[in-house]
């Protein structure tokens, strides 16, 4: 799995800073927990998945992160249309290849950036449900 964007320039945008922060804040707290990252920003299906991981019980986690610095509740971010996209993703990857016949499990991962630097981690495994 590639990212989406292999050598594109780094993003100067403070959302994408607190974004890439978030995101590698998530896959330590997944790889501590026993998750096996497997790619970050990967695409698949038209669209693009935050981090895609193997549970500890071997299941593919397709993982939405949402990061904030402010007053407001990034897990609520994950509307229909998000929960959509990370379907689709997962149908993708579960066609072909080495994650196919696997069963699939959609997290979200909510990530506060403290103006210290430091975050703190809230997962949701198993956030929702949906059939591929």
């Amino acid at each position: 799995m590639e990212p989406s964007h292999p050598g594109a320039p780094r993003r100067t945008d403070p959302r994408h800073a607190l974004g890439a922060l978030g995101e590698e804040a998530a896959a330590r707290h997944l790889a501590s927990i026993g998750y096996r990252v497997l790619g970050r920003n990967v695409k698949a299906g038209g669209v693009e998945a935050d981090i895609v991981a193997l549970a500890p019980d071997g299941a593919v986690a397709v993982v939405e992160v949402k990061s904030r610095s402010g007053p407001w509740h990034p897990e609520d971010r994950v509307d229909a249309l998000k929960r959509e996209r990370m379907v689709r993703a997962a149908g993708a990857l579960s066609e072909s290849g080495p994650l196919a016949d696997r069963l699939f499990q959609f997290d979200v991962v909510a990530v506060e950036v403290r103006a210290d630097g430091s975050a703190v981690v809230t997962h949701w495994p198993r956030a929702f449900d949906s059939p591929l």
